[in-house]
């Protein structure tokens, strides 16, 4: 479904490290061999820097980088390991996310040799996909590609380790890094302090290189070195001549001298390259021929090495460390590594952070703008989270964004007809019922005490304690923002498992509109032998209408003018119409409702006059909140004892019986889809009165 298909990320859209909110294409996913991913961290790579500025080579904008990414398995192809890759497991991606997977150097895993090899961002697919990297949301690749965390490592620290780690470990160990060999490692940042631990843990002599005595205390007590080279000392740097078996370089520079570099490898002793200089290099040969010097290069790792490396690290507790920053502050972390600003690695995480990306009202205006708000914080125990597809828009919205139901807190995140797919649960959530990838709904309510009269006997929406998808303080004090956003968490009770027969747009609508008309109908007993009238053929009565219909009633459809008849007849089902404006069919039509369902009203509405259609004895059922005060004369209800009687949305298990009832008797909302970015234009089209019943907004 498209609505799957659309991540959100920081993204460059010119040469500049000021990285932005964007949503865009995920790649497609493969149904055989693919593997998704709900990304929770990703570091901060130099890569990164030299992609984003163009100091690699022309890229196409807007580009959203990161190939260090951790997050936990999603969706998977059907002929992924489902054991290796069960749902919820954790995984890491590095710099690498394609290959032939059929040549040489794949067959012999070392698919990162591969011509054929695809970077996790700004490579190319064969079907010819510009790759997104993980500063996401999302991340989607061959499994190959996709390596097991070891529970012992936190994600934090596993995330420098597919490419920082790999790109340091993967060179030391094939050029035998071990006891009795001396190593240097140059540069004591991001990669070089991973590569003095690797060094030390492999059981190597190491010196850790640098250009300053500044790092000198903490190469030694922290990583781990057993000396320390200033090799702009020239004192020292002709006292460690020819002294180390292996250089790793992770760090060089423009004006680099590569020979005095040289200098300091022995005889047949290696010198390895793990970076790409924006510049070419230059050096005299006679630097490296004479003594035998291999200069030799490597590039990342491949996905076998990485999963080595991640035991190698676990048992050695090779750790990295890192400074964990919000996915929102990518532009000011980039920013921070490009000015030297941090102490060894940056780690942008979404998941401890929980930040979401929605459509919020800054003001009494349908203008919704783009808005990143923090999360309800995650009930460990209770609460699901949701990767929101579709949320429908409500009249609920309009009159809680404009003010039109009391003051609100801006800003705010409306929508609170939600579907999407289930991504994370509580300890003691039903993981069979709510399993990852579940696709389910949320209504108008996401909480209540659960312990009271109403709770028990499953009318939850009638809860003292009730609590609202949006605009309603938690127990805890949290202002509930709603659907018009990537994700929504509450507490499972309140999410509800949208049947296979029903489309996610179609659902939407039902979660508020669908219980908040066949609750009431249900309820008062709509069926056989009642005469049902629906006032309203909008968002709610057009659903109405058919809940009546299928619930074996004689249904008329009621409005203010004769424009929807044929509509109302043809395609909603309805026995009868009514334009009970016109005096002559609403004289004929007094006393002729079982059942009179509200749907829409006024200001100017007249309530008696309405009251004159329901019979002796029958019911007047308004399931809105007009913004005004109703007035009427008692003696319309009281003389013919009519039942005058409100209906609050529906509890889980309406919206479970009513969405049954939909697949099995083929009740649809009727929709128009909008994407989501189009949210401040959908409201006003409902506004205006411009949608045919219900617009939907997709992600």
């Amino acid at each position: 479904m498209a609505s799957n298909n659309i991540y959100h990320g920081q993204a460059a859209f010119e040469p500049s490290l000021d990285v932005k909110p964007h949503s865009f294409d995920a790649k497609p996913f493969d149904e055989d061999y693919d593997v998704e991913i709900k990304v929770t961290h990703c570091g901060v790579c130099g890569s990164d820097l030299h992609t984003l500025t163009g100091g690699w080579g022309e890229i196409t904008y807007p580009m959203v980088v990161g190939h260090e990414i951790i997050g936990h398995v999603v969706r998977i192809g059907s002929k992924v390991d489902s054991t290796k890759y069960a749902i919820g497991t954790r995984v890491g991606v590095g710099a690498q996310c394609g290959s032939c997977l059929d040549c040489k150097q794949c067959d012999r895993q070392r698919e990162q040799l591969c011509s054929k090899s695809i970077g996790t961002y700004n490579g190319k697919t064969k079907e010819g996909y510009t790759t997104q990297g993980g500063y996401a949301d999302y991340y989607r690749c061959h499994a190959n590609f996709a390596v097991p965390i070891p529970d012992e490592l936190p994600s934090e620290i596993a995330a420098p380790m597919m490419c920082a780690g790999v790109t340091t470990y993967s060179p030391l160990k094939t050029h035998g890094a071990g006891p009795g060999k001396k190593v240097g490692v140059l540069g004591v940042g991001g990669l070089g302090h991973l590569g003095i631990q690797w060094a030390v843990a492999l059981g190597a002599e190491v010196t850790a290189v640098s250009s300053s005595n500044r790092k000198e205390k903490e190469c030694k007590e922290v990583l781990g070195a057993h000396h320390f080279l200033n090799y702009n000392d020239a004192e020292a740097a002709a006292a460690a001549a020819q002294s180390l078996d292996i250089l790793l370089c992770t760090s060089y520079g423009d004006d680099t001298n590569w020979g005095a570099l040289f200098n300091l490898v022995a005889t047949e002793g290696k010198f390895v390259l793990v970076g790409l200089p924006e510049k070419p290099i230059s050096f005299h040969a006679f630097t490296v021929v004479p003594r035998q010097i291999a200069f030799v290069g490597s590039l990342i790792g491949s996905p076998a090495q990485i999963e080595e490396m991640l035991a190698f690290a676990v048992e050695k507790k090779v750790r990295s460390i890192v400074q964990v920053m919000p996915m929102v502050e990518a532009a000011a972390a980039l920013q921070k590594v490009h000015n030297g600003e941090a102490r060894f690695r940056i780690c942008t995480s979404m998941a401890s952070n929980n930040i979401y990306h929605g459509q919020a009202a800054f003001e009494p205006s349908l203008d919704v703008k783009p808005h990143s708000f923090d999360a309800k914080p995650f009930d460990e125990e209770y609460d699901i989270e949701i990767k929101v597809t579709h949320c429908g828009i409500c009249g609920s919205d309009l009159h809680t964004i404009t003010g039109g139901w009391g003051e609100i807190t801006y800003p705010m995140v409306v929508g609170h007809e939600i579907i999407g797919h289930v991504v994370r649960i509580g300890s003691k959530v039903d993981s069979t019922k709510y399993a990852i990838g579940t696709r389910v709904g949320v209504g108008a309510q996401c909480g209540s005490c659960l312990d009271c009269k109403q709770c028990h006997r499953q009318r939850e929406q009638l809860c003292d304690g009730c609590i609202f998808t949006y605009d309603s303080e938690t127990t805890g004090g949290y202002i509930t923002q709603g659907g018009y956003a990537d994700y929504y968490r509450c507490h499972a009770n309140f999410v509800v498992p949208i049947p296979e027969g029903l489309a996610s747009e179609v659902a939407a609508p039902m979660m508020c509109a669908g219980v908040t008309t066949y609750a009431p109908l249900k309820q008062h007993g709509a069926g056989p032998g009642v005469k049902v009238g629906v006032l309203g053929i909008g968002g709610l009565g057009h659903l109405g209408i058919q809940w009546a219909v299928a619930l074996g009633a004689e249904v008329t459809a009621l409005s203010h003018n004769n424009n929807k008849e044929q509509l109302c007849k043809d395609l909603l089902g309805a026995h009868h119409f009514l334009n009970y404006k016109d005096p002559g069919a609403a004289t004929a039509a007094r006393q002729e409702f079982d059942i009179l369902l509200c749907t829409s009203y006024g200001d100017d509405t007249d309530w008696g006059e309405l009251f004159d259609l329901v019979a002796t004895e029958g019911k007047f059922i308004l399931v809105g909140l007009p913004e005004k005060k109703m007035a009427f004369q008692a003696s319309k209800v009281v003389g013919r004892q009519i039942m005058f009687v409100g209906s609050l949305i529906g509890s889980p298990a309406q919206i479970e019986e009513m969405l049954a009832f939909a697949v099995e008797k083929n009740v649809r909302s009727i929709v128009q889809v909008m994407p989501m970015a189009e949210a401040a234009t959908a409201l006003h089209i409902v506004r205006n009165g411009q949608a045919r019943f219900r617009i939907v907004l997709e992600n």
